[in-house]
């Protein structure tokens, strides 16, 4: 289909407008609006982290952080690398995030490791008996 082909960091720099501040992906991006580029094997990945791992070096256990807040952005001196814990405190300073519905912060995790907001499940479980 329509589109540069290539080597995936090839195809993202080649969707990326590096006019200005930020490198920003004007391709496909996911439904939470980052960057997305498709391996050959028609897995997606998010674009940040292709151009942290291909500019900067191996990502490992970490999360590539946008310093600068664009989700779109792929310029490698705008990434960087921290822990999953420090990553969710820059985000959520105060602590656990609360509930967009109910603005409860006590949150469970499904047996496949969602998280879900306790007192909502309990009033969806309620209203459906």
């Amino acid at each position: 289909m329509g589109g540069p082909r290539g080597e995936p960091i090839e195809r993202l720099l080649a969707r990326t407008d590096q006019s200005a501040e930020c490198w920003t992906f004007q391709g496909r991006v996911n439904s939470a609006g980052y960057a997305v580029v498709m391996l050959r094997d028609h897995t997606l990945v998010y674009g940040h982290r292709l151009a942290y791992e291909h500019f900067i070096g191996p990502i490992g256990d970490a999360v590539v952080h946008h310093d600068c807040g664009n989700r779109r952005c792929v310029r490698p001196d705008h990434l960087r690398l921290l822990s999953s814990s420090a990553h969710s405190s820059h985000h959520h300073p105060g602590g656990a995030e609360e509930c967009r519905a109910c603005g409860s912060s006590e949150w469970g995790r499904t047996p496949k490791g969602r998280r879900y907001c306790k007192p909502c499940a309990r009033e969806r479980a309620r209203r459906s008996r």
